[in-house]
């Protein structure tokens, strides 16, 4: 293999842990506003639109994580001199002896080829590819517009609260004397 300008992968390791602690994290972090902070804003429009947000977050997320990225099966097992006489090297993966079409790349953490390869995420613990990179977007997608919403709802509570004024208005005489 070397001899041919062929390198062997060096096998990253791949763990479940990071799945399970996104979703241990994200539930906690949903239970908690919904017990803590929720209670104390009166915008329930913007309450229920997180908890839409968040349960579409959720889903995406499953979906990213659990859906086939567009792994590249070998129907016939193929011999590697036949397939270098046959074809360019490079097109060749040497671990999964293919030939890979084009934006194909091989993935060091699955050890598989994966077609319309973008990147390997450690958050979903899985490649994305063709078929999960919509699933990906939506989770990206969705999890900004939670974070958003949250913002929002922070920023409302903070303002109906009765200090607010006073507060902001010491934060900025405090800051203004410091100049």
């Amino acid at each position: 293999m070397e001899l041919l300008n062929i390198k062997p992968s060096l096998q990253k390791k791949r763990t479940r842990y990071t799945i399970t602690s996104f979703v241990l994290l994200f539930l906690m972090f949903v239970v908690s506003n919904i017990l803590f902070v929720f209670p104390y804003v009166s915008e329930y429009r913007l309450t229920r639109a997180f908890s839409i947000v968040s349960s579409f977050t959720f889903l995406m997320f499953l979906f990213a994580a659990w859906t086939n990225p567009g792994y590249m099966e070998n129907p016939q097992k193929n011999n590697t001199l036949n397939l270098l006489i046959n074809n360019d090297p490079h097109q060749i993966c040497p671990e999964c002896v293919i030939v890979k079409p084009k934006r194909s790349k091989h993935c060091e953490y699955c050890n598989r080829c994966v077609a319309v390869f973008d990147h390997h995420c450690p958050w979903i613990n899985n490649c994305v590819g063709a078929r999960n990179h919509k699933y990906f977007i939506l989770f990206i997608l969705s999890i900004t517009i939670c974070l958003g919403l949250l913002f929002v709802i922070g920023l409302l509570s903070m303002m109906r609260h009765d200090n607010f004024d006073l507060i902001l208005m010491n934060r900025f005489d405090s800051f203004n004397s410091t100049l």
